[in-house]
């Protein structure tokens, strides 16, 4: 009968993420989960199964992290418009600060898509998230009179998905504050 887990899931895979940002997948020894979590090797891979998919723990829960900071923007500024420039300005902001290490699931993509599958259809799954919720917030513009109600929110929505991300890798080299806002500014000069 394997023994009982006495660690907390969440607070490891919480601790796992923080090297997977911080050194990328192929850049992250098992040593190096063992060093963050204080757990030994076996228990990691009796609790987690592999790396990979520890990894994939920790993008799962990042992605959840953000889903939920874009639902409490919406309850707190309630324009969607608003949510939606204010997620923008924060990844704009966000590349411009010196401990930046860049949006997580970019740095997966950049690092992994072409390599993995599973990690491109995990991707693939993620960014058909983010895309619903764009569209959602769209068309909450559209009703709001935020934004053209001729306009197509799919297609909106895949923009906003498009730029945000370019965004966010432009913003890995160049991290220009006041080009960065310029950029987002043009982004949504160009949704009206």
């Amino acid at each position: 009968m394997p023994r009982p887990e006495v660690f907390d899931r969440a607070d490891v895979i919480q601790k796992v993420q923080a090297v997977f940002w911080d050194k990328g997948y192929n850049g992250t020894s098992m040593q190096d989960l063992v060093d963050a979590t204080g757990l030994n090797r076996s228990s990691i891979y009796n609790s987690f199964g592999s790396k990979h998919e520890l990894f994939m723990l920790s993008l799962q829960q990042y992605q959840d992290q953000n889903m939920k900071n874009i639902d409490k923007m919406v309850v707190d500024l309630l324009s969607p418009i608003n949510v939606l420039k204010q997620l923008f300005k924060g990844a704009a902001q966000g590349a411009c600060d010196t401990e930046n290490k860049g949006c997580m699931l970019v740095n997966c993509a950049t690092e992994l898509a072409n390599q993995e599958s599973s990690v491109q259809h995990w991707l693939a799954g993620s960014n058909a998230k983010m895309h619903a919720k764009f569209k959602e917030l769209l068309d909450a513009a559209k009703d709001a009179g935020q934004v053209s109600k001729e306009s197509d929110s799919v297609l909106l929505a895949h923009y906003l998905l498009m730029s945000l991300q370019g965004l966010r890798v432009n913003g890995m080299t160049n991290q220009d504050p006041q080009l960065l806002n310029q950029l987002v500014g043009q982004i949504f000069k160009n949704i009206n």
